[in-house]
């Protein structure tokens, strides 16, 4: 007997033990969940308020916002929705709304509740004594959300945390990508709106490279976050590395690592929306090398200027790092004639007698490359790129003098030239569709007579206006961008962020210039080479 009633003891233990764990376990499931101290609430969950309610609580309370909001944020699977402390707004994905969303709020002493206003749905957090008003963006492009510890500034990189959210995305919705990044351009130093060079440390474990396929684009590790602080139409740099990236792919040299792309996104950075952005692949010596070459002296020069250096020039240059319009941006190693090519590329073109340049200039290009740029040039009305804004690439200098041409900063194009009429120094013109610039390393050989180059140039240029130069594409971009941009909530939100910027819906008139642009270079192209061509500007 006694024994039973020990057996019966233990099943008693265990019956009590068991149900007081279920129990617990109920009572902490209906507590509410989160880490730090942080409580969280499902947001179906969340009470659906009435006007009265919602109006009780705004009467009877003190608002918040800004920096004294209430601490509260957004989860979607352990990822934080973007947030904009200036405008106290969340940034939502289509996505997210049949999924579920949480909300942490910092303490249990704040209430939530939802209601539908005339501007839309918010989430409202309450306390005692204060409530905040929280809105929502539904995100029209991809986003990305930059924390940093530090300040980006134009020097040294900055070690930035990337959170990547696309929908369309190949590799997945939300990943986390570790960058530096500093500010670029000289812009950057006088206007609010920062453009940033970023530079991929650690992409998502399943890449195996230091590279990322930002938006579906190649994958890079080398990036350029664009402002399109000073374009009005927010477009012109994207077409023009739209059509450059079709010519080159629809080239002899497309394995040649000179394509550019870029897409549209929108940016948060620390904790506020800072805007409308591309995110464009950027120009260093991995998009020609994959290594450091030790065996081979690979050069890579940017063009910042129209200053085209002499010999004298270049002699004395030696191993510096810039000479004249010329910056020296990759070395494989350091020699005194790592100028020597670019130089006599430089005199060739700018300084010796027709006579040289014809018996020498094709020596020193890629001839289909040369030529692709300079229709390109003339197509999209590059009024900043005559000899800047380039970067000039040689492979294995002590064996090739072959210099490939990759063109850079182009939104001074599609209808826009120098005018001298505001602080960025460019604006419309309506005969800038006329106006021929000129190319000197190109173009000097159709005055200078090189009559075979002139021929295999008007037959790339009939080529090109098949599928590839035609109003047809490109009109249909402008008119995609334009409704991307101009009819979304996007251009909304960028223009309340940055109000002193320059904005125009250019849609209208960049369609006209392009209309009327290709059919002035039919007629141009038809007469090349056989005398002078009056544009009509000086």
């Amino acid at each position: 007997m006694e024994g039973i009633k020990k057996r019966m003891n233990k099943k008693w233990i265990k019956w009590v033990i068991l149900t007081a764990g279920i129990m617990m376990a109920g009572i902490l499931w209906f507590l509410p969940q989160g880490m730090d101290g942080q409580a969280e609430k499902k947001w179906k969950n969340i009470k659906q308020m009435t006007e009265p309610e919602y109006a009780q609580i705004r009467a009877e309370r003190q608002e918040k916002s800004g920096s004294e909001a209430l601490n509260i944020r957004l989860v979607w699977e352990e990822e934080a929705l973007p947030y904009d402390g200036l405008t106290n707004t969340f940034m939502r994905f289509e996505r997210m709304k049949e999924r579920e969303i949480a909300c942490e709020t910092a303490g249990n002493d704040i209430l939530l509740g939802r209601v539908q206003t005339k501007e839309g749905e918010k989430l409202v957090a309450y306390t005692e004594d204060c409530y905040t008003e929280f809105s929502f963006w539904e995100a029209e492009l991809p986003v990305l959300v930059l924390q940093s510890g530090e300040e980006i500034t134009d020097g040294e990189y900055t070690d930035v945390t990337m959170t990547v959210f696309d929908e369309k995305s190949s590799v997945g919705f939300v990943d986390q990508v570790s960058v530096e990044m500093h500010t670029r351009g000289a812009s950057s130093q006088w206007i609010p709106k920062k453009s940033y060079r970023v530079k991929v440390k650690n992409a998502p474990s399943f890449l195996t490279e230091k590279s990322y396929p930002f938006f579906n684009m190649r994958p890079g590790r080398e990036w350029i976050l664009y402002s399109f602080y000073g374009d009005e139409s927010k477009m012109r740099e994207k077409l023009s590395r739209d059509l450059w990236d079709d010519i080159v792919e629809n080239s002899t040299y497309a394995d040649a690592g000179n394509g550019l792309q870029m897409e549209y996104c929108e940016v948060f950075l620390n904790g506020e929306y800072v805007g409308l952005y591309g995110m464009g692949t950027a120009v260093d010596r991995r998009n020609f090398w994959s290594d450091k070459s030790p065996d081979r002296q690979d050069l890579l020069f940017k063009t910042v200027n129209f200053d085209a250096p002499t010999l004298e020039d270049i002699a004395a240059a030696a191993d510096e790092e810039s000479c004249k319009c010329l910056e020296l941006k990759y070395a494989s190693w350091k020699s005194a004639d790592l100028w020597e090519t670019v130089g006599q590329y430089m005199h060739l073109a700018y300084y010796a007698s027709d006579e040289e340049y014809l018996e020498q200039m094709r020596d020193y290009m890629v001839v289909d490359d040369h030529i692709d740029y300079w229709l390109f040039f003339l197509a999209s009305g590059l009024d900043d790129n005559e000899l800047k804004n380039l970067y000039l690439s040689i492979e294995d200098a002590k064996h090739n003098k072959k210099i490939l041409i990759t063109p850079w900063d182009m939104d001074m194009s599609w209808g826009v030239g120098y005018t001298g009429e505001d602080i960025f120094m460019w604006g419309r013109n309506e005969k800038q569709y006329t106006k021929i610039m000129d190319f000197p390393i190109v173009s000097r050989m159709f005055w200078a007579g090189d009559e075979a180059f002139t021929a295999q140039t008007k037959a790339r240029w009939q080529e090109l206006r098949k599928d590839i130069i035609t109003e047809e594409k490109m009109l249909a971009r402008v008119k995609s961008y334009d409704e991307l941009l101009w009819h979304s909530p996007v251009m909304e939100r960028e223009r309340n962020r940055w109000p002193e910027a320059k904005y125009a819906s250019d849609t209208e008139y960049i369609e006209n210039y392009i209309s009327k642009r290709f059919v002035y270079l039919d007629e141009y192209m038809e007469q090349l080479g056989k005398g002078e061509w009056d544009d009509g500007w000086d």
